[in-house]
């Protein structure tokens, strides 16, 4: 198959979706997320929400004339960075690119930065970018399993993990997850229609852009392709060269060094995090772990290892341990926990992935009346939790830790936190919850 033929193929898909019961999954996905009355977000992407006001206004990636966000240059909160007399956002500025297009005609009908409307569109933005992830996610399982099963696991992805909470937020984890998706998209694709790989080098520097962090993940990735694919992988190359150029391009002209690529560089102490005890309070914790929160995840984790020891095909073992090394790479980091948020935040680039190591195993478990009824709970109590995640959490269950003289970087303390199985955050807010009912 040409390339003209793949990327034909791709848009032929494209608008058979807009004229078919996939729109309608799309399009119910979209407005459950946001459809949720209680409007949060976390500090990290205050700037993320603005820039994009200011790349249409005055078309540069600076934070200048939003005032109200600061005292002064001089003493700028932690998200913003002062480089020579402009204020910068400390996180990369791609995700605000990407919000773009739901941006524009309400800033150039005249927006007020001021206005809550601000925290609408973000969110919009942040809602479709998730939204789409799901599609592609649906896709990719429909090449691997049944359409029932496809389905389901969609679900799981869409609202039995953190990918609901990242829909609710315009920060880097939804974008990213959205072109880890595409990329994976394009990674099974192209075992029929080899040329389609090219297309996951666009999707993995568009990833490494929106969060540098998922260059582990685009590194695994990219070895596949040079060992499996080597007649790609000069185009795989090309495909992401322009990404790659325009965030040296940013880092140079905003931050002065191509080698920032569009952050600040976290200094080495902050990776100095015991290995065991963040991997086994990533995966496990009460209060902060992937399993605790997403049970159904166990099945996934189950199909992963088999996948990585056991199993035959390439891809699946180069998707696996790009989850491996992502986990071990968090585990080291000294605030793996990754704030307040229900769950571990950091782990949520992986779940594209972890999903498609559930689709196999839950086909399967369909077939057993009593395996059914297995994961049919475990998907149940993973949505019902991070519907905790995302309409019930105030953060109060945090602010009473804080209140006992727990400092966030106070790692030992904050540690025996998620350890606490006396004092559960899932069982504080499934009680809140029912008081609201009342």
């Amino acid at each position: 198959m040409t390339t003209g033929n793949c990327r034909a193929g791709m848009l032929d898909e494209l608008l058979r979706f807009a004229r078919s019961k996939e729109f309608l999954m799309l399009s119910a996905i979209f407005l459950i997320y946001l459809s949720n009355p209680v409007v949060r977000y976390s500090t990290d992407s205050i700037p993320i929400k603005y820039l994009p006001l200011s790349m249409i206004r005055e078309r540069n990636f600076d934070l200048d004339e939003f005032t109200f966000l600061y005292e002064s240059k001089d003493k700028l909160p932690y998200y913003l960075k002062n480089v020579d007399g402009r204020v910068l956002s400390l996180y990369p500025v791609f995700t605000s690119v990407l919000a773009l297009p739901v941006y524009l005609l309400p800033v150039l009908a005249g927006l007020d930065p001021r206005s809550d409307d601000v925290l609408l569109l973000s969110r919009t933005a942040a809602a479709l970018m998730t939204a789409i992830s799901c599609l592609f996610v649906y896709w990719t399982l429909k090449r691997m399993a049944s359409e029932k099963t496809a389905l389901l696991v969609t679900a799981v992805y869409g609202f039995g993990t953190a990918t609901w909470q990242a829909s609710q937020d315009l920060g880097q984890h939804g974008a990213g997850e959205l072109f880890i998706a595409i990329a994976v998209y394009s990674l099974i694709r192209g075992l029929k229609e080899e040329k389609c790989i090219r297309y996951a080098g666009l999707a993995l520097s568009t990833a490494v852009a929106i969060r540098p962090a998922n260059l582990v993940i685009a590194l695994a990735l990219s070895a596949y392709v040079l060992m499996e694919h080597k007649k790609q992988f000069t185009r795989y190359l090309l495909y992401a060269t322009p990404m790659a150029l325009a965030v040296m391009a940013y880092s140079q002209t905003y931050l002065h060094s191509i080698l920032l690529m569009g952050q600040l560089i976290a200094p080495a102490g902050l990776w100095d995090n015991p290995l065991l005890d963040g991997l086994l309070g990533l995966l496990l914790s009460p209060n902060k772990g992937l399993l605790t929160h997403s049970p159904v995840l166990i099945i996934s984790i189950a199909g992963m290892l088999y996948s990585l020891w056991r199993g035959k095909e390439k891809l699946l073992k180069y998707l696996a341990l790009a989850v491996v090394a992502t986990v071990l790479m968090w585990s080291k980091w000294h605030f793996w926990y990754g704030g307040l948020n229900l769950g571990p935040r950091f782990l949520i680039e992986t779940l594209p992935l972890l999903c498609l190591f559930l689709a196999r195993p839950a086909e399967a478990m369909m077939e057993s009346r009593g395996l059914r009824t297995l994961l049919i709970a475990l998907v149940a109590v993973s949505i019902f939790i991070n519907f905790l995640g995302v309409a019930v959490v105030d953060y109060s269950w945090n602010r009473q830790q804080l209140d006992e003289g727990i400092a966030l970087d106070d790692t030992t303390a904050v540690n025996r936190v998620w350890w606490n199985a006396s004092d559960l955050e899932i069982v504080y807010y499934t009680k809140r919850l029912f008081t609201m009912i009342r």
